[in-house]
């Protein structure tokens, strides 16, 4: 990040540390007022509402409602810049306190060639701590900057801080220089604000310990290149970089265990003065930091998410379907006791994490009763926690009133979503060859979340099996078992309505042998049922699917259809207008076929009358339009405006829906494939994202 002057150049996003407050939040659109600098993009905050705002230009600011947008890049998903008042100063992490490392990104390229820096960081670390990495950065496994504070064992006072550089030369061999840098400990269980300020052309390192002077060394070797770090320089917190330390004949994870937690990291292309250190601790809220309570994460998920009023099934299925597979930490990332009484829940939307931060203020339709859903034990909030965080990325309450399964467990999970409508014609046949039965199988041992619907109808309305008409289920297990082919269900509402026919929990279809096998223990009222799939295929009529695939088999990119670029489909002249993306299979997988899954999710329909203004949607929504895409060989370039001078490998309908996949084996071909992302209709604009998850080494780029 440049200095004052050129601070606006681009959107910034920030997350303040709303658990030093007990209020409400809400995030708000804040622009500089300032007319000379009307053309320059909005700073986009998350603040606590009713908090004051000031910009390092002294600007008059002007608040106004929106949405949070996207969030995420250079690998982690919060990248942004602290409102401290001081020049230049780009955040690293500004979250919640973290007891675990993290990777950060890359440096900031406007910092990588500065031979002056500063590192501003909040830690609390335990006096029985081992040694500590607070930052580190490496580029190319080749040069590794560290600041550290030292464990009891390392023959220094435990606590105090030092910098280390580590280098490699071109035949591997690891060269470590380590220098104590500051007099004080700060292994006390307390906060800290610790600043460290480096001079590579004297050779000089400076520490401040909660804005005070605390020690200084000069003479240090610290010249490496043209900068202190190169373009493409990542950056972890609280761990140390994977580069090859074993000059060092040991490793900061060995011994005592470190014991810390880090927060508000800030780097600065400069060497900070002392007049700006010493006013770091008000600018940053230093005297809340000890009021955060740092509990283990010990969220439980419940048996069942019962429902309230509000008809939100779909995302209460999908929520029980992660329940079976995952921990409610890896969604809810604040630890449950929280006096403050403040929450983040991560959403993935269109590829990236969006934190949403709500209060633990429930709406009760009576003194104690929750209006909407919670956990069947009292004395848990997560359900009424996720629930209201979801309700707040849509909008309102009223906003989850009906949706798609898919669409929950992708905004839940990261995953890729598809309905399959077993009433298709597709459907029919692969249900009779057997092939849907298949899929099913191999969904459930690749770990994919899976859901059902039942056919269309109030969710009122009983069927006399007892399968609830227009409703959502989550589908636990798909087992074969002695000629036996049979579906686990559960209903979200968890009460006694369940399926009554044949392998129900009484049913006389239960032997001695299948209980053993399938280790079933009935329970009653409980939502939880078996049934043949033969009787599924008759009260259901959709199977949801969310693919939950390791982040390295994902390929994405973000484009829009917008002016020129929305085309439309094959119909239309304009549809070779539309972004065009070559996929394209390199090393040892270029002679193999590979095995592709491609989604193509659209975002919010752009709309000139809420221009900066945002909001989330679902599927149900009436804005989403119908999209489609088609798979074609070009020979590496851009499809003609006449589709059929191409050799078409597959594609999807045009569905309106907020996401749409194929799933295809590509043949080799060095010249790669043209997918084509459409909607129906030409000059219907929308953002996109377009992803293929596979095994196999590939491309993804336009064309």
């Amino acid at each position: 990040m440049r200095d004052n002057a050129t601070i606006s150049q681009r959107a910034i996003y920030i997350t303040l540390n709303i658990m030093r407050r007990k209020m409400d939040c809400v995030p708000w659109r804040v622009r500089l007022s300032n007319a000379e600098r009307t053309e320059e993009p909005p700073i986009t905050l998350i603040r606590a509402k009713g908090t004051k705002v000031s910009t390092p230009h002294g600007d008059e600011v002007r608040f106004e409602t929106g949405f949070l947008d996207s969030i995420g890049s250079g690998g982690w998903w919060i990248a942004c810049l602290l409102e401290t008042g001081l020049a230049g100063a780009v955040c690293v992490l500004d979250d919640e306190p973290t007891t675990s490392g993290r990777h950060c990104g890359q440096i900031d390229p406007t910092l990588c060639q500065s031979q002056k820096v500063s590192f501003s960081i909040a830690v609390m670390i335990q006096p029985e701590s081992g040694p500590v990495c607070l930052l580190g950065t490496e580029f190319q496994r080749k040069v590794c900057w560290e600041i550290l504070v030292a464990g009891s064992e390392q023959g220094i006072e435990a606590g105090q801080v030092g910098l280390r550089l580590i280098t490699k030369g071109d035949r591997q061999t690891t060269v470590a220089k380590e220098w104590s840098i500051s007099s004080s400990s700060i292994a006390d269980g307390r906060w800290h604000i610790v600043t460290m300020t480096v001079d590579a052309d004297l050779g000089e390192a400076t520490c401040f310990i909660d804005g005070g002077y605390d020690g200084y060394q000069m003479g240090l070797p610290l010249n490496v290149g043209n900068g202190i770090w190169e373009q493409g320089t990542d950056v972890w917190v609280g761990v140390r970089p994977p580069i090859d330390m074993d000059a060092f004949g040991r490793s900061d994870s060995e011994g005592t265990e470190s014991k810390m937690h880090v927060m508000d990291v800030f780097l600065w292309g400069r060497c900070l003065n002392e007049d700006e250190v010493a006013a770091l601790p008000a600018a940053m809220g230093f005297g809340d930091y000890n009021l955060i309570d740092h509990p283990d994460d010990n969220w439980q998920w419940a048996d069942s998410p019962p429902r309230g009023r509000l008809g939100d099934c779909w995302f209460l299925s999908a929520v029980a379907v992660l329940t079976e597979v995952s921990r409610i930490s890896e969604v809810i990332i604040t630890p449950d006791y929280n006096e403050e009484g403040i929450y983040t829940v991560r959403f993935c939307i269109q590829g990236e994490w969006v934190p949403v931060v709500v209060d633990d203020w429930i709406p009760c339709e009576s003194p104690g009763k929750p209006a909407f859903a919670t956990s069947r034990k009292g004395n848990e909030l997560w359900v009424s926690i996720l629930e209201k965080a979801y309700a707040k990325l849509h909008g309102s309450y009223e906003a989850l009133e009906g949706g798609l399964v898919q669409d929950a467990l992708v905004d839940l999970t990261g995953g890729a979503g598809e309905e399959i409508d077993m009433r298709s014609a597709q459907s029919q046949i692969d249900l009779a060859s057997g092939r849907l039965w298949s899929q099913l199988l191999r969904f459930k041992q690749e770990g994919f979340l899976l859901g059902a619907g039942s056919p269309s109808g109030s969710d009122v309305h009983v069927s006399s099996c007892g399968i609830v008409q227009g409703h959502a289920y989550s589908i636990l297990q798909v087992r074969e078992v002695d000629g036996h082919k049979l579906v686990q269900i559960r209903n979200p509402w968890a009460n006694e309505v369940e399926w009554n026919g044949p392998w129900s929990d009484s049913s006389p279809e239960w032997t001695d042998r299948m209980k053993h096998k399938l280790k079933h223990v009935p329970q009653a009222k409980d939502g939880i049922f078996w049934m043949s799939w033969q009787d599924f295929q008759i009260h259901f009529r959709s199977i949801y699917v969310c693919r939950v695939y390791p982040p390295e088999m994902r390929y994405s990119v973000h484009s829009q259809w917008r002016g020129y670029s929305a085309g439309g489909c094959q119909d239309y002249e304009t549809w070779h207008q539309n972004p065009q993306f070559r996929l394209r299979a390199t090393g040892p997988d270029a002679s193999l076929p590979i095995h592709v899954f491609i989604t193509l999710t659209q975002g919010v329909s752009f709309s000139r009358t809420t221009a900066g203004f945002r909001n989330y949607q679902s599927s149900h929504d009436s804005m989403m339009f119908y999209i489609g895409m088609r798979i074609l060989k070009t020979r590496g370039r851009r499809a003609a405006y006449n589709i059929y001078l191409h050799e078409s490998v597959g594609g999807t309908d045009y569905v309106n829906s907020r996401e749409i996949s194929c799933e295809m084996v590509l043949d080799p071909d060095p010249k790669g494939y043209t997918i084509v992302p459409t909607t129906i209709h030409p000059g219907e604009e929308a953002p996109f994202v377009l992803s293929v998850f596979t095994k196999s080494s590939i491309t993804l780029e336009a064309l």
